[in-house]
């Protein structure tokens, strides 16, 4: 028997799960990183050391392996699924100069706004498919140019937590077009690095790896990454994809009709879409699919459950001191479901990191609208919920907008788990909402991937046709809260054209 291991690097942690050749054995563990960001809220700095990674990738092969009792001969096929955006310089022998960035990070504002006079927001979005500049490695290395100019002189690489651990894996500098497509830098029409860009930052076009699609063979472990795994040598490595897109193979989306939302850190959802790119409002971000040749629109927001999470663990101490720190999000969503739809008034901005798409702005900041005296914490956090409810029904009508019918939401990550903030959604955007059997889409869309990568599926429909992938509940819109929920939405976005000024 073979195995197929598909391993997802999020912001917190890493997951990863193991199938087999024949769809028949499924096994999914998780490993938390070493130290929590690096994140310093005043300056809006996120980030991580690239070892991290490495090790964590580490513990989980030793998982499978001892703990499980797989032979690592028989894994066949790894692939990686990874947070877009994050990256790191690295000098000639491939050592990183510094922390890796996160996509998250906002320390490059200034410098987005250099790049942005240079070029204009339609000719990047032309290009590059992105609406914002902050988040991304270009604004980012003119940042290391202007404030760390001895690391900008030294760096020799650039390179992504997949390119990284690519490297680390097999010894070969490698890419692949999902993950390019979050650097600012990478032309999505031409299929190529973009020089104009490149020449801006002052980056050498050698610096950077050489792209291939998703789903394709790289090459085999190396002799030193075995010593340091205890993987084997005949092991074969595949390019994955940004954790989106790994997320749409593993939850089946593989037509316009249906749309993958994932709330984690962020929240962001996408669809496939083989059209003409030129026709995409310059609102919405477009990446290249794992698709060949295709793309894949991906509106988010920065402010997902991030805000939850800060919710959580300033408000709620007592819950952590009761109970396991994963336990204090189950009384929040409890005392949530007794408020009614619309949280009695109370509306919420959840802009805590900026805002994009429709309106991109990294100036945006949270907002709690129409505090009562008669609110409690139960209120504020249904308002949270049902605000990022909100969200996500703009970037639906974003979609609508060209044309796109949406028939299904398909959830993962995190907030998928919570029935309450299912129903919200579906009662929100008037879309059902589908949950899928196996949560971990995004490394199971990689796994996905490595299968493609060595034959074990004829192609990547085949893959997202697999029985891994299968809906265990499916959430439909209740007609009253839709009702009540269509008037909060609109009060929501008038109060954001009300106030934007202000930020």
């Amino acid at each position: 028997m073979e195995y197929l291991l598909g391993i997802d690097l999020g912001t917190s942690s890493l997951k990863a799960v193991i199938i087999d050749e024949h769809s028949d054995v499924f096994i999914s563990t998780s490993v938390p990183y070493i130290t929590k960001d690096i994140e310093n809220t005043a300056s809006g700095f996120i980030e991580r050391d690239f070892e991290e990674f490495w090790i964590a990738i580490k513990q989980v092969v030793s998982f499978y392996i001892q703990d499980q009792n797989i032979n690592p001969s028989q894994v066949r096929c790894i692939a990686l699924s990874v947070l877009g955006g994050a990256f790191a310089p690295l000098d000639s022998n491939f050592k990183p100069l510094r922390k890796a960035i996160i996509g998250l990070d906002m320390r490059a504002v200034k410098e987005s706004e250099f790049i942005k006079k240079e070029f204009g927001n339609d000719r990047i979005h032309a290009f590059t498919g992105q609406p914002e500049i902050a988040f991304w490695p270009a604004a980012k290395l003119l940042w290391i140019k202007n404030n760390e100019p001895e690391i900008f002189r030294s760096t020799r690489y650039i390179a992504s937590v997949e390119d990284y651990l690519i490297y680390k894996l097999t010894g070969k500098f490698i890419s692949e077009r999902s993950i390019c497509s979050e650097t600012l830098y990478f032309d999505i029409v031409n299929d190529r690095w973009w020089l104009d860009m490149l020449n801006f930052i002052g980056i050498d076009r050698n610096y950077l790896p050489e792209v291939k699609n998703s789903g394709e063979i790289v090459g085999n472990i190396s002799i030193v990454a075995s010593k340091e795994t205890g993987l084997s040598t005949e092991t074969i490595i595949a390019t994955g994809a940004m954790d989106v897109v790994a997320g749409a193979i593993g939850t089946g989306n593989i037509t316009s009709s249906i749309v993958t939302e994932i709330t984690g850190t962020v929240l962001a959802i996408g669809t496939t879409h083989r059209g003409i790119l030129s026709k995409i409002p310059p609102e919405i971000p477009v990446n290249c699919h794992a698709f060949p040749n295709t793309f894949f629109l991906m509106p988010w927001c920065a402010s997902g459950g991030a805000v939850l999470k800060w919710f959580n663990d300033e408000f709620f101490d007592d819950a952590k001191q009761k109970s396991t720190y994963e336990k204090s999000y189950d009384l929040m969503t409890r005392i949530a479901s007794s408020i009614a739809p619309g949280s009695d008034g109370l509306l919420l901005l959840p802009y805590i990191v900026g805002g994009i798409c429709p309106e991109s702005s990294s100036e945006a900041k949270g907002v709690f609208f129409g505090i009562k005296i008669s609110h409690t914490r139960a209120h504020f956090v249904r308002a949270i919920l049902e605000a990022i409810g909100y969200v996500l029904n703009e970037k639906i009508e974003l979609l609508r907008q060209i044309g796109l019918n949406m028939k299904e939401i398909r959830v993962v990550g995190g907030g998928s788990k919570s029935d309450l903030w299912n129903q919200i959604k579906a009662d929100i955007t008037g879309i059902p909402i589908a949950t899928m059997t196996i949560k971990e889409a995004c490394s199971l869309g990689v796994a996905l991937l490595a299968g493609v990568a060595v034959g074990v599926y004829s192609s990547l429909e085949d893959a997202a046709n697999s029985k891994f992938v299968s809906i265990e509940k499916i959430t439909r819109p209740i007609k009253e809260n839709r009702i009540i929920y269509n008037k909060c939405f609109m009060k929501y976005r008038e109060l954001y054209k009300s106030i934007k000024h202000l930020f």
